[in-house]
């Protein structure tokens, strides 16, 4: 059975782990966009406070020990580009290099997580149509807290926590 896995973190690298317990003979593939497939995502208010300043301590997992772990195919900075149900046909694309290529597979994972829109949809934090305040930042990864100095500068911990 071959396995595809669309989306890391909590949900995909679960998923895949899972698998791997249940099927030992399974080719399992797991895409995810990202640069990380796994970290500690409860810590990111005190990696942006500084009371944990590298943003390393956060991963939990490398690609490279999930694959050795588990024999899982991993694949980031990754995405599917299109979907073919019918036919069980994903097409992923690099997005390093731009490239794709067209995988089979025999059972398709979707675990994308979340997406933050801008329509009436917002989450009721958000209080309703009401945009973000000038000046806030949204924080859904590790790789973008690394790309909010003034934030991670100008707040403390107990502040971000709080």
């Amino acid at each position: 059975m071959k396995v595809i896995i669309i989306g890391g973190v909590a949900g995909g690298a679960s998923a895949a782990a899972r698998l791997r317990r249940l099927d030992e003979q399974a080719e399992i593939i797991l895409v995810e966009r990202g640069e990380s497939i796994s970290y500690a995502n409860c810590g990111l208010p005190y990696h942006l406070g500084n009371v944990i300043p590298d943003r390393n301590d956060l991963l939990v997992m490398t690609p490279e020990k999930f694959n050795a772990r588990f024999r899982v195919d991993v694949r980031t900075r990754c995405e599917a580009v299109s979907i073919d149900r019918v036919n069980k046909k994903i097409i992923l694309r690099d997005l390093v290099s731009g490239s794709e290529v067209s995988e089979t597979y025999d059972k398709l994972i979707l675990s994308t997580g979340s997406a933050v829109s801008a329509g009436n949809s917002r989450p009721l934090l958000r209080m309703a149509e009401n945009p973000l305040p000038s000046g806030w930042n949204e924080v859904t990864s590790v790789s973008i807290s690394t790309r909010i100095p003034c934030l991670r500068s100008s707040v403390t911990s107990r502040e971000l926590i709080s």
